[in-house]
């Protein structure tokens, strides 16, 4: 593995080019991370820091449920006392820490220092907590009281929600697979990356992220929420972390990434950015 180290910069969380051991780091991530579906069923079933919303903010908390509502046959699709709606939310959170945790273990190359790797699984948690939180209150909710998962995944915003969360796991998690096994061949050492998917846009994992954080969003409180919060990664991205790499990359691979640069000309969205 190719140690060279780029420039550091305070922006960014990750140290570029230094491929030192981390193993404390890594297992405080995953530790954090897989703390978290707890967390957020916490959230789901007892309104665990979130019963002060509605003294405050008006509305309500959709009914927190309890072992009582297995019995009830109609409800299909239901995760440990949890109704359709929260169970599908749990799966997201889930889904989104097996995922992240797949990158610290599996796919991820660079230093993952202790601070960074609290300050980013913090960071999840508390999305994943707000997430939950305004899916549990009614004047931001979208549960439509489904009784069973195929009637839940028949309105619209949770379809198209699920779909963005699917899509961009896949597309984050595809793109970082492609790019680890080409950094794993001796024959690629000290070359930049720009097939696979990465060549239909030079961060095409930051895409993947940001439109799984979408679709999570999406379905826990509706459309509006879901734009925010895709503008709000889109935003990172396109202002901190795309920048930041871009200079990392050009000091690294110098005339190779500008070539790079020509043959995938669009920064996030494939086609159009």
């Amino acid at each position: 593995m190719d140690s060279k180290e780029g420039p550091k910069d305070s922006r960014d969380l990750i140290p570029r080019g230094s491929f030192k051991p981390s193993p404390f780091g890594r297992a405080v991530f995953v530790g954090l991370r897989a703390i978290d579906p707890f967390i957020q069923y916490s959230i789901l079933s007892r309104h665990a820091g979130i019963s002060w919303i509605p003294q405050f903010l008006g509305g309500a908390l959709l009914p927190a449920t309890g072992a009582a509502y297995l019995l009830r046959p109609a409800n299909t699709g239901v995760i440990l006392d949890l109704p359709p709606y929260q169970s599908l939310l749990l799966c997201m959170s889930i889904g989104s820490m097996l995922k992240q945790n797949f990158w610290a273990l599996a796919v991820g190359k660079e230093e993952l220092l202790t601070s960074s790797a609290v300050i980013i699984a913090a960071f999840a948690t508390l999305m994943n907590g707000l997430n939950g939180a305004l899916a549990m209150w009614t004047r931001t909710s979208v549960n439509p009281t489904a009784s069973t998962m195929t009637e839940l995944l028949k309105v619209p915003s949770i379809a198209a929600g699920v779909s963005l969360f699917v899509t961009g796991v896949l597309v984050e998690t595809v793109s970082e697979i492609q790019r680890s096994r080409f950094k794993d061949d001796p024959r690629n050492k000290g070359k930049p990356y720009a097939g696979g998917l990465f060549g239909l846009a030079r961060n095409i994992n930051y895409t993947g992220f940001t439109l799984w954080k979408m679709g999570y969003a999406l379905v826990a409180a509706g459309p509006a929420y879901g734009l925010l919060a895709a503008a709000f990664h889109f935003y990172d991205f396109a202002q901190r972390a795309v920048p930041t790499l871009d200079d990392y990359c050009a000091k690294r691979y110098g005339d190779e990434w500008q070539d790079v640069r020509k043959k995938v000309p669009k920064v996030l969205i494939p086609g159009i950015y």
